[in-house]
Parts: structure tokens; C-alpha cells; sequence
């Protein structure tokens, strides 16, 4: 049998018999290959092409943040395993998931008209030297970084929200979160922004129930524009709390 490769119908025809599951299966191995594999399970581990035509594969993501860090982070590696393994020149797309939450029902985070207590400053704590600019970053703490900079950028206004960062001591946790804080007060020096671990979180809470001063504890943070809590994990025991 000879077959006309100069036939568009037979090339469309072959083009089409590619596999898209099985094409970025192969693709998912080379860039596994090529990162460090707490990146790719952020980034890739879970991320399925959902269609594939004679011109383009898309990719489905959980979120509009995903794709923009996978166009500008990881594009060109992508684009690399597909030369590798597509038999001809494909157009990278993506389709973002669609969450429940529109932007119209996520509440937007204004300052409050009232002045500021003297109370929000001395609770806050923040250290000013902590910055994002001057956090150190690396391939294990990139999506830390970004969320918490989209966080400080656009607060009440991300998925974000709220923002748990995890991981073990010495890591950088604390450092991320007042960041957010005090960029939020450089930009909006009006906005109630308290950081506190959650230890003093708990004897706040305990010394009010003491003192039966539990409303002003309530009204104080529910006041609040945004809660930075560290050490979260210091109420893992404290279920009564």
C-alpha cells in the first residue's frame, strides 16, 4: 500500500490517531526528569491533557494562579517534551476549572472608617525586617511565595483565602507571613492587620473568658482586616480552645 504523505486528509487522519493520554504520559516523564520532584508534584502531579487535535493539546488546571505559573516557570521545559515525544508541532492550551466562587462573592477587604486603637499596633508585632524582598527563595518554596505575595498584593481578593503555609521549623514560615503583613500596612497604612502566634492567640482568648471580657474579644477580632496567625500547629492539642 503507498500512502501520500502530501494527502491532508491521510496527515489529519494520522495526526489524530495520536493518544493524548498517552502522549502526555510521556511528556510528564521528561519533565519529571528535568525538576525536582516536590516541583513537579506541585505543579504537574495531577494535570491531565483534556483534549488534542492536529494543532494544539490542552492541559487542564485547577486555577488561573496554576496556569500563569506553568506559562511563565515552566513553558519552555513543556514545550521540550512535546518536540520530544509529539510527531508534529503542537500549541499549548489550557483550561481553568471553574470555581464556585466568583469574584463577584468574595468579599472585598476595605479599611475601616474608624480610627485605629493603639491596641491593633502593640498585638500586631510585626518585625519590619521581614520582606519579601529579601526572602530567600527556591524551588521548594516558590508557590509559598507566590500565594503569599498575591495575598499581600490583592488581599480578600485571592483563592487564598485563608492561606495555610506549611513545613518544617526554620523554613522561612514566619517570614512569609509577616511579609504579607507589613506589605498590606505599606500600602494601606489604614488597615487592621494583627500578627500573633497562636499561643497568645489562646491566652488572649483565656484571659478574657477569666476576666469575663469575652464581647471585647469577639468585637477586637472580628474588627480585625486581616489575621496573621503563626504556629498554628500549637492548637493541634488544644481542643477545648
Amino acid at each position: 500500500m503507498v500512502t501520500n504523505m502530501n494527502d491532508p486528509a491521510e496527515k489529519t487522519t494520522t495526526h489524530l490517531n495520536l493518544n493524548k493520554d498517552k502522549l502526555w504520559e510521556n511528556c510528564l516523564s521528561f519533565i519529571k526528569e528535568h525538576i525536582q520532584e516536590q516541583a513537579f508534584q506541585t505543579w504537574f502531579d495531577g494535570i491531565p491533557a483534556i483534549s488534542l487535535n492536529n494543532e494544539s493539546i490542552t492541559l487542564q488546571v485547577p486555577n488561573q494562579f496554576h496556569y500563569e505559573w506553568l506559562e511563565s516557570k515552566y513553558r519552555h521545559l513543556i514545550d521540550n517534551a512535546l518536540k520530544e515525544y509529539a510527531p508534529y508541532p503542537l500549541i499549548v492550551n489550557y483550561s481553568v476549572v471553574i470555581s464556585d466562587k466568583t469574584i463577584e462573592n468574595i468579599p472585598t477587604l476595605t479599611p475601616k472608617n474608624k480610627p485605629i486603637p493603639q491596641s491593633y499596633h502593640r498585638k500586631s508585632q510585626l518585625n519590619s525586617r521581614y520582606i519579601f524582598e529579601n526572602f530567600i527563595e527556591g524551588k521548594s518554596n516558590q508557590f509559598a511565595k507566590a500565594a503569599a505575595t498575591s495575598v499581600a498584593e490583592t488581599p480578600g481578593q485571592t483563592p487564598y483565602n485563608p492561606l495555610l503555609i506549611y513545613s518544617n521549623p526554620g523554613l522561612g514560615k514566619t517570614h512569609l507571613l509577616q511579609a504579607i503583613g507589613n506589605k498590606i500596612i505599606r500600602q494601606s497604612p489604614n488597615m487592621r492587620v494583627v500578627y500573633l502566634t497562636s499561643e497568645k492567640f489562646m491566652l488572649d482568648f483565656i484571659s478574657s473568658i477569666q476576666k469575663n471580657h469575652s464581647t471585647d474579644f469577639i468585637s477586637y477580632y472580628r474588627n480585625i482586616d486581616m489575621l496573621l496567625l503563626d504556629d498554628a500547629q500549637f492548637f493541634q492539642s488544644k481542643e477545648q480552645t
